[in-house]
């Protein structure tokens, strides 16, 4: 028994912390791409914790993106350009993104944001 509880003591609890924190936004669209597997859009925002900054939004960073989030909502994105200019609000997370170096073939990581909600205003 005592063992047991020493166990239960010293289990560090699985997830506790780690869990990913919306950013609620509020801005509008500047840029909108899809290429080589990326697919973004530059929002600059100007309601939430962020505002006043340039924003990248990643839905993908590769063909096979390991870290991709799904994002509801009436906004459809497509890479195509047109939503630039149009206002936009939702919700985003920090994440990471594996991105790929052309120059050496490798890989690196770097902190990004993913939309898990966007809707037209």
């Amino acid at each position: 028994m005592k063992k047991l509880l020493l166990i239960l003591l010293c289990l560090p609890m699985i997830g506790f912390g780690q869990s990913k924190q919306e950013i609620y936004f509020e801005g509008e669209v500047e840029f909108e791409d899809l290429y080589d597997g990326i697919n973004l859009i530059s929002i600059q925002i100007n309601k939430g914790e962020l505002a006043g900054e340039l924003v990248d939004l990643y839905f993908q960073v590769a063909f096979e993106d390991a870290n991709r989030v799904p994002c509801k909502g009436n906004a459809e994105l497509n890479g195509s350009g047109e939503a630039e200019g149009k206002k936009i609000k939702g919700k985003i997370i920090r994440s990471t993104g594996e991105f790929e170096n052309y120059e050496s073939g490798g890989t690196y990581s770097k902190k990004i944001y993913r939309p898990i909600e966007l809707n037209w205003m």
